[in-house]
């Protein structure tokens, strides 16, 4: 062990450059982001987990964070639907599911892998918390659904292992999530742990197959705060993060994931805090079991002094784990990031290019489901009304669907007479109906509510021509018992290529 690589010679510097706390551009004010920040890297954090804001400022604030740091730093964002889920001006592109249902699907994560690496490294983003690479498989998970590629272990393994390498082409690192896999579960880890009880056997041959495929290449991957009883023989086994078995055992020793960094889902997720362990011991927890980047802590002081702690005691696992996560993060530093800071200031973000590429994926992946005319029988030549009911939770920035495919449509020569409107319809006009139902943390359920489902059928069932459009699952239009549009998500380029489906249906072509 080098002095340099010695977690004893600075305790609270070691432990701290495991920690990426998170920055929540998306709810809180900058001057608070930056004082957050900038007493993060005081007490030696070794990145940050970055939550929405607009690109340029985005793009600001990581070129002076790294600045002031003086040292590698890890900036990370989820961004399995492009940098546009997280950014304002960024590209959004379709997620997993619209992906696999186009007409060249390895072609399609190939390029959504590329884009969202360009644009991450733009912003100054170098960890890329995607793809998801769990199985869906299990209609009542209320977590996973169009975030996946699908149900199928060969195909999620295939244009995972696509998306993966296209992405980090572009000189930023991807993570492959959640290991050993999210789609069995029935909860969500955000509000408690699940747990997955199926056979072990079925776990190894299915759902472990795409991080199977991928652990070669891939720079990260991500733990779940999921319990597997069965694949552990553990009847009452901790989560996965915090799995000896799963993390050190399976995913290094059995797969061959000993040059990769693994890393957590956040730790102020439900999944993981109701283990009932303080900041310190949790985080140790997570440390003991071969996690080497430790996300999102709910008070980041804290668990560096707990981590700090035992390293001054002379726990000797822990000054070993923290030694091998230090000397890790080095190491995939070099082999795929680029570049430390964002490029010039000046560089494009959301080019045109990338927004007609991510159009034609959104245009080719939207789906008709059902025996009836997906259309209701719409005539384009007549006004149309367009009504939007949300089952999602009210969020910023997840508003009802409506303005931008109403928009679209009326570019395509259509009168549409209102943009949002929930009231019923009297008097005969045409309409469409959007729902949005989508994979939310903390909703806990998957399908819709009977509330808005008695809406949807209020709205479709008035007199005239009604079309459904459902920005979610396929699943939901089978469950609901209608003909449809099935548009996978909500972001604005997927209701752009929802109102152009729409139409050309209508006009027969």
């Amino acid at each position: 062990m080098t002095e340099r690589e010695d977690p004893r010679k600075d305790p609270r510097g070691a432990a701290a450059s495991l920690f990426l706390p998170a920055l929540r551009m998306d709810r809180d004010p900058e001057a608070d982001v930056r004082r957050e920040g900038e007493r993060a890297l005081e007490l030696g954090a070794g990145g940050f987990l970055v939550f929405g804001g607009r690109a340029p400022r985005v793009r600001e604030l990581v070129r002076d964070l790294r600045e002031q740091a003086g040292r590698p730093l890890w900036v990370a964002a989820d961004l399995e639907r492009g940098a546009g889920q997280q950014f304002d001006g960024a590209v959004h592109l379709p997620p997993p599911a619209a992906l696999a249902r186009t007409s060249d699907p390895v072609g399609a994560a190939r390029t959504a892998g590329r884009i969202t690496g360009e644009e991450a490294g733009r912003l100054g983003v170098d960890l890329v918390l995607a793809p998801v690479l769990d199985l869906d498989v299990e209609p009542l998970n209320p977590i996973v659904g169009t975030r996946s590629f699908g149900a199928d272990p060969e195909r999620v393994a295939r244009l995972g292992r696509a998306w993966i390498e296209a992405c980090q082409g572009t000189g930023v690192a991807a993570c492959g999530k959640h290991f050993p896999g999210h789609g069995r579960t029935t909860s969500d880890s955000h509000l408690g742990c699940p747990t997955v009880s199926a056979d072990a056997e079925l776990l190894r041959r299915e759902d472990l197959a795409p991080f199977r495929e991928v652990v070669p290449g891939v720079a990260s991957v991500m733990t779940a705060h999921v319990a597997y009883p069965r694949l552990v023989g553990d009847p009452d086994p901790p989560p996965a993060t915090m799995s000896r078995e799963l993390v050190d055992g399976l995913l290094r020793r059995s797969l061959g994931f000993e040059d990769g960094l693994v890393v957590t889902d956040a730790l102020v997720m439900e999944g993981l805090r109701g283990s009932g362990d303080d900041e310190g011991d949790l985080a140790a927890r997570v440390i003991r079991a071969g996690c080497d980047l430790l996300l999102y802590p709910g008070d980041l002081e804290a668990a560096v002094e707990g981590v700090a702690r035992r390293i001054e005691q002379g726990d000797a696992e822990i000054v070993d784990r923290v030694r091998e996560s230090r000397v890790r993060s080095r190491r995939v530093r070099r082999r795929f990031v680029r570049r430390e800071v964002p490029g010039d200031p000046e560089e494009r973000i959301g080019g045109e290019d990338e927004v007609r590429e991510a159009l034609r994926l959104a245009v080719e992946s939207v789906t008709a489901v059902g025996p009836g005319d997906p259309t209701g029988g719409l005539a384009p030549a007549r006004p149309v009304a367009v009504h939007a009911v949300s089952d999602d939770l009210d969020r910023p920035g997840e508003a009802p669907p409506g303005p931008a495919f109403a928009r679209e449509l009326g570019s395509l020569g259509w009168t549409v007479e209102r943009a949002a409107d929930a009231s019923a319809p009297s008097d005969g006009r045409q309409r469409v109906v959007l729902l949005r139902a989508t994979p939310q943390a903390d909703k806990g359920r998957a399908g819709v509510s009977p509330e808005r489902a008695r809406r949807v059928s209020e709205l479709l069932d008035g007199e005239g021509p009604a079309a459904l459009v459902v920005f979610g699952h396929e699943r939901l239009l089978r469950d609901l018992g209608r003909s449809g549009l099935c548009a996978w998500s909500a972001e604005d380029v997927m209701q752009r290529a929802a109102a152009r489906a729409l139409a050309g249906l209508a006009r027969g072509g």
